[in-house]
């Protein structure tokens, strides 16, 4: 088809119209502009899921990290000791028994556990509990009331275990409320011991022996830490 002309300004100076052919090459030129600009964009975007998803696996392994230093400083200790009620024990009159001097053994079972005794933050008593080992047919229904004490040298004496008002229908194992005190200085020495204070409300006509078991937990700081 011929090209076409149109005199837009002034006789004698003739304005070409754009041939079909180079509009095609002007749109042309724009899609691949928008093309490239979308393109950068989805790189961009690409870059930008990258960098976030680097971000959060670091995050977490820096979390994770430190759960597992935590877990690594917190262990528990255990201790069984046993005491006996004996028969002449009177009725609705506190009873003290006491047990022979614990070993704490702290010193190596902080070793065990990569610590010492200066890197202790905390050790709290997390459970304690008593079992009636004799008579084989008894229970703790004669019990009215229960306290434990703990002591060590050079330490006030601290109730750290109780139970009140104890049920008639009892069996044979019972566990107690146990304080929420720091009592890292009394594991910390070589010894300590427990006083068990009892009120019972019927009359035995045997020895009760009862094996208390405690359990602490440890909170510390790692050596080298």
């Amino acid at each position: 088809m011929p090209e076409r002309q149109i005199l837009l300004l002034a006789p004698g100076i003739p304005i070409k119209r754009p041939t079909r052919l180079e509009s095609k090459k002007e749109v042309g030129t724009r899609i691949s502009a928008v093309s490239l600009g979308l393109q950068l964009d989805t790189i961009n975007m690409k870059r930008s899921v990258r960098i976030r998803t680097l971000l959060l696996v670091i995050v977490l392994v820096i979390f994770t990290g430190c759960d597992k230093i935590a877990k690594l400083t917190q262990f528990e200790m255990e201790y069984d000791e046993t005491v006996i009620i004996p028969s002449s024990t009177g009725i609705n009159l506190p009873f003290n028994l006491f047990t022979p001097d614990v070993q704490s053994n702290s010193e190596s079972t902080f070793a065990v556990n990569d610590t010492r005794k200066d890197l202790i933050e905390e050790i709290q008593l997390t459970q304690l509990d008593l079992t009636l080992t004799s008579p084989s047919n008894g229970d703790f229904g004669f019990l009215k009331s229960i306290e434990i004490f703990i002591s060590a040298d050079g330490l006030s004496e601290v109730k750290i275990a109780w139970k009140e008002n104890i049920p008639s229908t009892i069996d044979k194992y019972m566990e107690l409320e146990t304080t929420p005190s720091d009592l890292q200085e009394f594991i910390k020495k070589d010894n300590f011991s427990l006083r068990v204070n009892t009120v019972t409300d019927e009359l035995i006509t045997s020895d009760h022996h009862i094996d208390v078991h405690s359990i602490f937990f440890v909170d510390a700081k790692i050596l080298g830490q």
